[in-house]
């Protein structure tokens, strides 16, 4: 990246130090039991981050897109920066693969422990909350203070420096994010297709496939995790470049049934957003196209909240009395933009639909049980063979669908 684009992405900072909590409730009464260390220590260098505390280094969280990081970090007056030997995501795919990364550095005569994530205020928060629950699973009683560094610009124009632009989607494109090649893939047997665009940059992949009613399926793969508040920018980028539909295809948690898990397919028709228990928004005027050509469905509601940490007992009662079904970090906020897209621009309204498997249960206060499956153990053979028969249930629901569209 040049440098004056550096400059211009991370030149403003925002600091804030993150007061310290002594065992947050949500320590030993989170949704997923016990499983939840497990969860929390896959996405850090754990041993590293035990020796900086005992080593009294300041621990710092980077609203700074992790490929950009010694770029920045340097630029930001850091020195003698090394990186972390550490990769939390070893799989090889296309897309989803980008991860926060670790750095050791120096400032102001400071050891400085630092990670750095995708810009967006929910992803920062998330990964403040694990490290802070790490911190407590070492040292239970001292204080220990986080500071968070946002970076508004590289927020707030995140599709810009990206590049999202007319090279990923154009006019009239019916555009599905989320599982996109394991649904690509899987449509190329139900759907009489054919390509007509690839496109790939440092941060996307589009994938284009003219329909015979000639409509144009754009699979748009995204490299690095929208997760939260990242996902309603992304979709409403979408929204701007003239995308005539917006699919979002993903794993959530369910708070029905263990018996979900792997294996019910849910189809929302209504969202709601919750932060620390409380709803701040609820829709209105949006509906689950997919609804329409799967009438034998039930619409459910689903909520969406900005981390994983805060999932606990509490929350998960405010979300049943809600009448919530299905949780995530997403849906709910691509749902909202794009609701509100559709109120706006009514010359060019957006169709929306979402399709999503269950991985894992949440449990209540009564239920101390483990159930098996969940986000620690996602990545196991069982889980993931569970995972691909849910795809192939979701491709054919698409399938329907499409071709229903083709009729009329």
């Amino acid at each position: 990246m040049e440098i004056s684009q550096l400059t211009n992405i991370y030149g403003r900072a925002e600091p804030e130090k993150q007061p310290y909590l002594s065992k947050p409730r949500y320590y030993n009464q989170h949704t997923m039991l016990d499983a939840l260390y497990l969860y929390v220590s896959q996405k850090f260098p754990v041993l590293e981050i035990y020796d900086a505390l005992d080593e009294n280094y300041d621990f710092e969280i980077h609203g700074i897109y992790p490929e950009h990081s010694e770029q920045a970090l340097e630029y930001l007056g850091y020195k003698n920066i090394s990186k972390v030997n550490f990769d939390p995501n070893p799989r090889k795919k296309r897309y989803n693969y980008i991860r926060p990364a670790f750095f050791k550095a120096r400032k102001n005569s400071r050891q400085k422990f630092i990670i750095t994530v995708i810009p967006g205020q929910d992803y920062i928060y998330h990964y403040m909350e694990m490290l802070e629950y790490l911190k407590n699973s070492y040292l239970d009683s001292s204080p220990f203070e986080i500071n968070t560094i946002r970076y508004p610009t590289a927020e707030n124009t995140i599709c810009s420096w990206s590049n999202l632009n007319r090279n990923i989607v154009n006019d009239g494109d019916f555009v599905i994010l989320g599982y996109v090649d394991e649904l690509m893939e899987r449509l190329s047997h139900h759907l009489d297709f054919v390509p007509i665009s690839n496109y790939e940059n440092d941060y996307y992949g589009s994938s284009r496939f003219k329909c015979s009613s000639g409509m144009i399926i754009n699979f748009v793969g995204v490299k690095f995790s929208f997760w939260g508040n990242i996902s309603a920018k992304i979709a409403e980028q979408v929204c701007s470049l003239g995308a005539q539909g917006l699919w979002y295809v993903s794993k959530v948690g369910t708070l029905l049934s263990p018996e979900d898990v792997y294996s019910t397919i849910f189809f929302a028709g209504e969202f709601i957003l919750v932060q620390k228990s409380q709803t701040v928004y609820k829709s209105s005027k949006i509906a689950n196209d997919l609804l329409k050509s799967h009438s034998t469905k039930s619409s459910t509601i689903h909520a969406s909240v900005p981390t994983v940490l805060e999932e606990d007992f509490k929350q998960r009662q405010h979300l049943k009395q809600a009448g919530a079904s299905t949780v995530d970090n997403e849906l709910s906020q691509i749902a909202k933009i794009v609701e509100a897209w559709n109120e706006l621009s009514h010359d060019a309204f957006v169709t929306f639909g979402s399709m999503n498997f269950a991985t894992d249960f949440l449990h209540g206060e009564g239920n101390v049980t483990n159930t098996g499956l969940n986000l620690s153990n996602n990545r196991s053979s069982l889980a993931k063979n569970k995972k691909s028969a849910c795809l192939d249930v979701i491709a054919k629901y698409a399938a329907n669908y499409f071709s229903s569209y083709e009729r009329f």
